[in-house]
């Protein structure tokens, strides 16, 4: 009964710990997100992150908990007290003994070198396959009007047979691992009789206690070869996750110099940049003083965005300055800058939750400061065809939303928000409505692309 109450009360700190280790690895992730450069997120592919954080934690979990945890607490104990009673029985057995643990040992390393391409290559399906699976879930307009959906069935197919294959693989030869240890355990038992009974050197009691202790003193070390096994694999899919946390971080967003007010001027001198050996611009200089208003003209690609993004910090010149009322933008801290910059993006990023989430973010804002923005924005009759007012939910990248609508919400944010200087992007709202909306907030356009200033 004793017991019984023990391993109750055991449970709940091991599955507490275990489940902590897991979520704070997943947490570290999101942490990462934040302060993540910029350059190096555009990098990352949805799929292929969202495997790496749920692989590098799985295995994170596993190499803390399931093997370190575990061999402290039970099998270097189980294995130190059973050699102690078999040393007190019989010493010269501890020879026989050592060397089996040899013998699993140099078993295990064969069967790790080859495991190590099995694991390698379940990971890389993985990714493949999840990558495959979520660009089916997030583009499927894309998808079915273009016909991708067959051709992606197939290559997704294709990982997941690739992954069952490797997986039902590794299983094999973990269970051949048992049979073969499970023989080599009788042949032990069966030398140790016969050595015994040859040189009768021990008695029938005492015989049976050392056959009983070698189960001992030989299961962790079968099960210690296994979790080794798993600890050395997890060792490799935890390397990928913590490529992840170690990209380098946006310095800028902890350090630098404090704004307590901006007023709006913007300049631009001699700003060079290039992205991934594209040369978009070099020695670019131009002034925006607070409340002016400058149109950008360019083709596709020709880097206006990137000025925006610029702008609010996100991408960092190769060379030139950027100055912000007389501050070099590079010495300013950006956390503290964005108090008084704001950024909507061409995608028009809107998240799943709820129309009034989606405007005001942690914001404390009236309802009908929320219904006047959506008025300045054009959007009184959408509201009122909605069935749950502000609480209706909008989808994943609202997906229950035209795109003139997505983008009409996300200019509406702007409206919650003190900001002078505003980078903003829009396709969706036509040129006299975007002119209506700036006159009312006193903004200045900046093309289709906008920049806007405040005095």
């Amino acid at each position: 009964m004793l017991i019984c109450g023990l391993s109750y009360f055991d449970e709940y700190p091991k599955t507490n710990l275990s489940e902590s280790i897991y979520l704070e690895f997943k947490l570290k992730a999101m942490k990462k997100m934040d302060t993540i450069d910029y350059k190096c997120y555009q990098s990352l592919g949805t799929g292929s992150l969202v495997q790496n954080i749920e692989t590098g934690a799985s295995s994170g979990k596993r190499i803390l908990f399931d093997f370190y945890f575990r061999l402290f607490r039970e099998l270097i104990p189980s294995i130190f007290f059973s050699l102690i009673f078999i040393a007190t029985i019989n010493k010269n057995m501890m020879i026989y003994i050592l060397l089996g643990y040899l013998v699993v040992f140099a078993t295990t390393n064969i069967l790790l070198k080859y495991l190590y391409r099995v694991k390698a290559r379940i990971l890389n399906n993985e990714e493949v396959f999840n990558k495959i699976l979520i660009h089916s879930f997030m583009e499927l307009v894309v998808f079915r009007i273009h016909k991708k959906f067959p051709k992606e069935l197939s290559h997704a197919t294709n990982a997941a047979e690739q992954i069952i294959e490797s997986k039902t693989k590794m299983t094999l030869i973990h269970e051949a691992f048992f049979t073969v240890f499970a023989f080599f355990m009788t042949l032990m038992k069966v030398m140790i009789l016969f050595i015994s009974w040859k040189n009768d050197v021990l008695s029938v009691g005492a015989l049976v206690a050392l056959l009983t202790l070698i189960d001992k003193a030989y299961t962790p070390i079968a099960i210690f070869n296994v979790l080794f096994v798993q600890h050395k694999l997890d060792q490799s899919a935890f390397s990928r996750f913590s490529e992840f946390l170690d990209m380098p971080d946006d310095l800028m967003l902890r350090v630098g110099k404090d704004l307590e007010s901006v007023e709006g001027n913007l300049s631009f001198k001699n700003v060079c940049f290039s992205y991934e050996q594209k040369h978009l611009f070099s020695d670019l200089s131009f002034d925006i003083p607070a409340g002016s208003s400058v149109a950008l003209v360019g083709e596709s690609g020709s880097g206006k965005s990137t000025i925006v993004k610029q702008v609010v910090g996100l991408l960092k010149p190769d060379s030139g300055t950027i100055y912000i009322d007389e501050n070099d933008m590079s010495e300013l801290n950006l956390n503290q800058l964005y108090n008084h910059l704001s950024y909507t993006s061409q995608e028009s990023p809107i998240f799943d939750g709820t129309l009034r989430e989606n405007m005001i973010f942690d914001v404390e804002v009236s309802d009908d400061k929320i219904l006047e923005a959506l008025d300045n924005v054009g959007l009184t009759a959408f509201y009122e065809s909605l069935p749950n007012g502000l609480s209706t939910e909008v989808g994943e990248k609202g997906t229950m939303l035209s795109g003139g609508e997505r983008q009409r919400i996300a200019l509406a944010r702007l409206y919650f928000k003190d900001a002078k200087i505003v980078g903003c992007s829009s396709n969706s709202v036509d040129r006299p409505k975007m002119n209506q909306i700036c006159r009312r907030n006193r903004w200045r356009i900046f093309h289709r692309f906008f920049l806007f200033t405040d005095k």
